[in-house]
């Protein structure tokens, strides 16, 4: 009877060790995940700011503002002519004439 009741508490005991470990574990997850969510936040926070000064620095009339006192003449950025090229077309795909497409 003796050693049968010594098992239970044993197994009994055993059994609340690896529930206490368990729990430890979740609580430590919890707790990474709650730092994580706040390290997250933190850096949404500093975007939000970046973009903001980004987007009082860019403003068109500080812009103006910023050219008109630039000693340096500034001249508008255009993109480069695309080369016509020679494409053959594939057959049975319609081209349209220069009078369709308004030219």
């Amino acid at each position: 009877m003796f050693p049968k009741l010594l098992l239970t508490v044993l197994a009994a005991a055993v059994v609340a060790v690896l529930l206490l470990v368990n729990r430890q574990h979740r609580i430590e997850t919890a707790h990474r995940l709650a730092e994580i969510h706040h390290r997250l936040e933190l850096r949404q926070r500093a975007l939000w700011d970046l973009r903001h000064r980004i987007s009082v620095e860019t403003h068109p009339e500080r812009i103006r503002q910023w050219l008109q006192v630039d000693p340096e003449p500034w001249a508008a950025i255009t993109d480069p002519p695309v080369p016509a090229t020679d494409v053959p077309i594939p057959d049975g795909v319609e081209t349209a004439s220069p009078e369709e497409l308004g030219g």
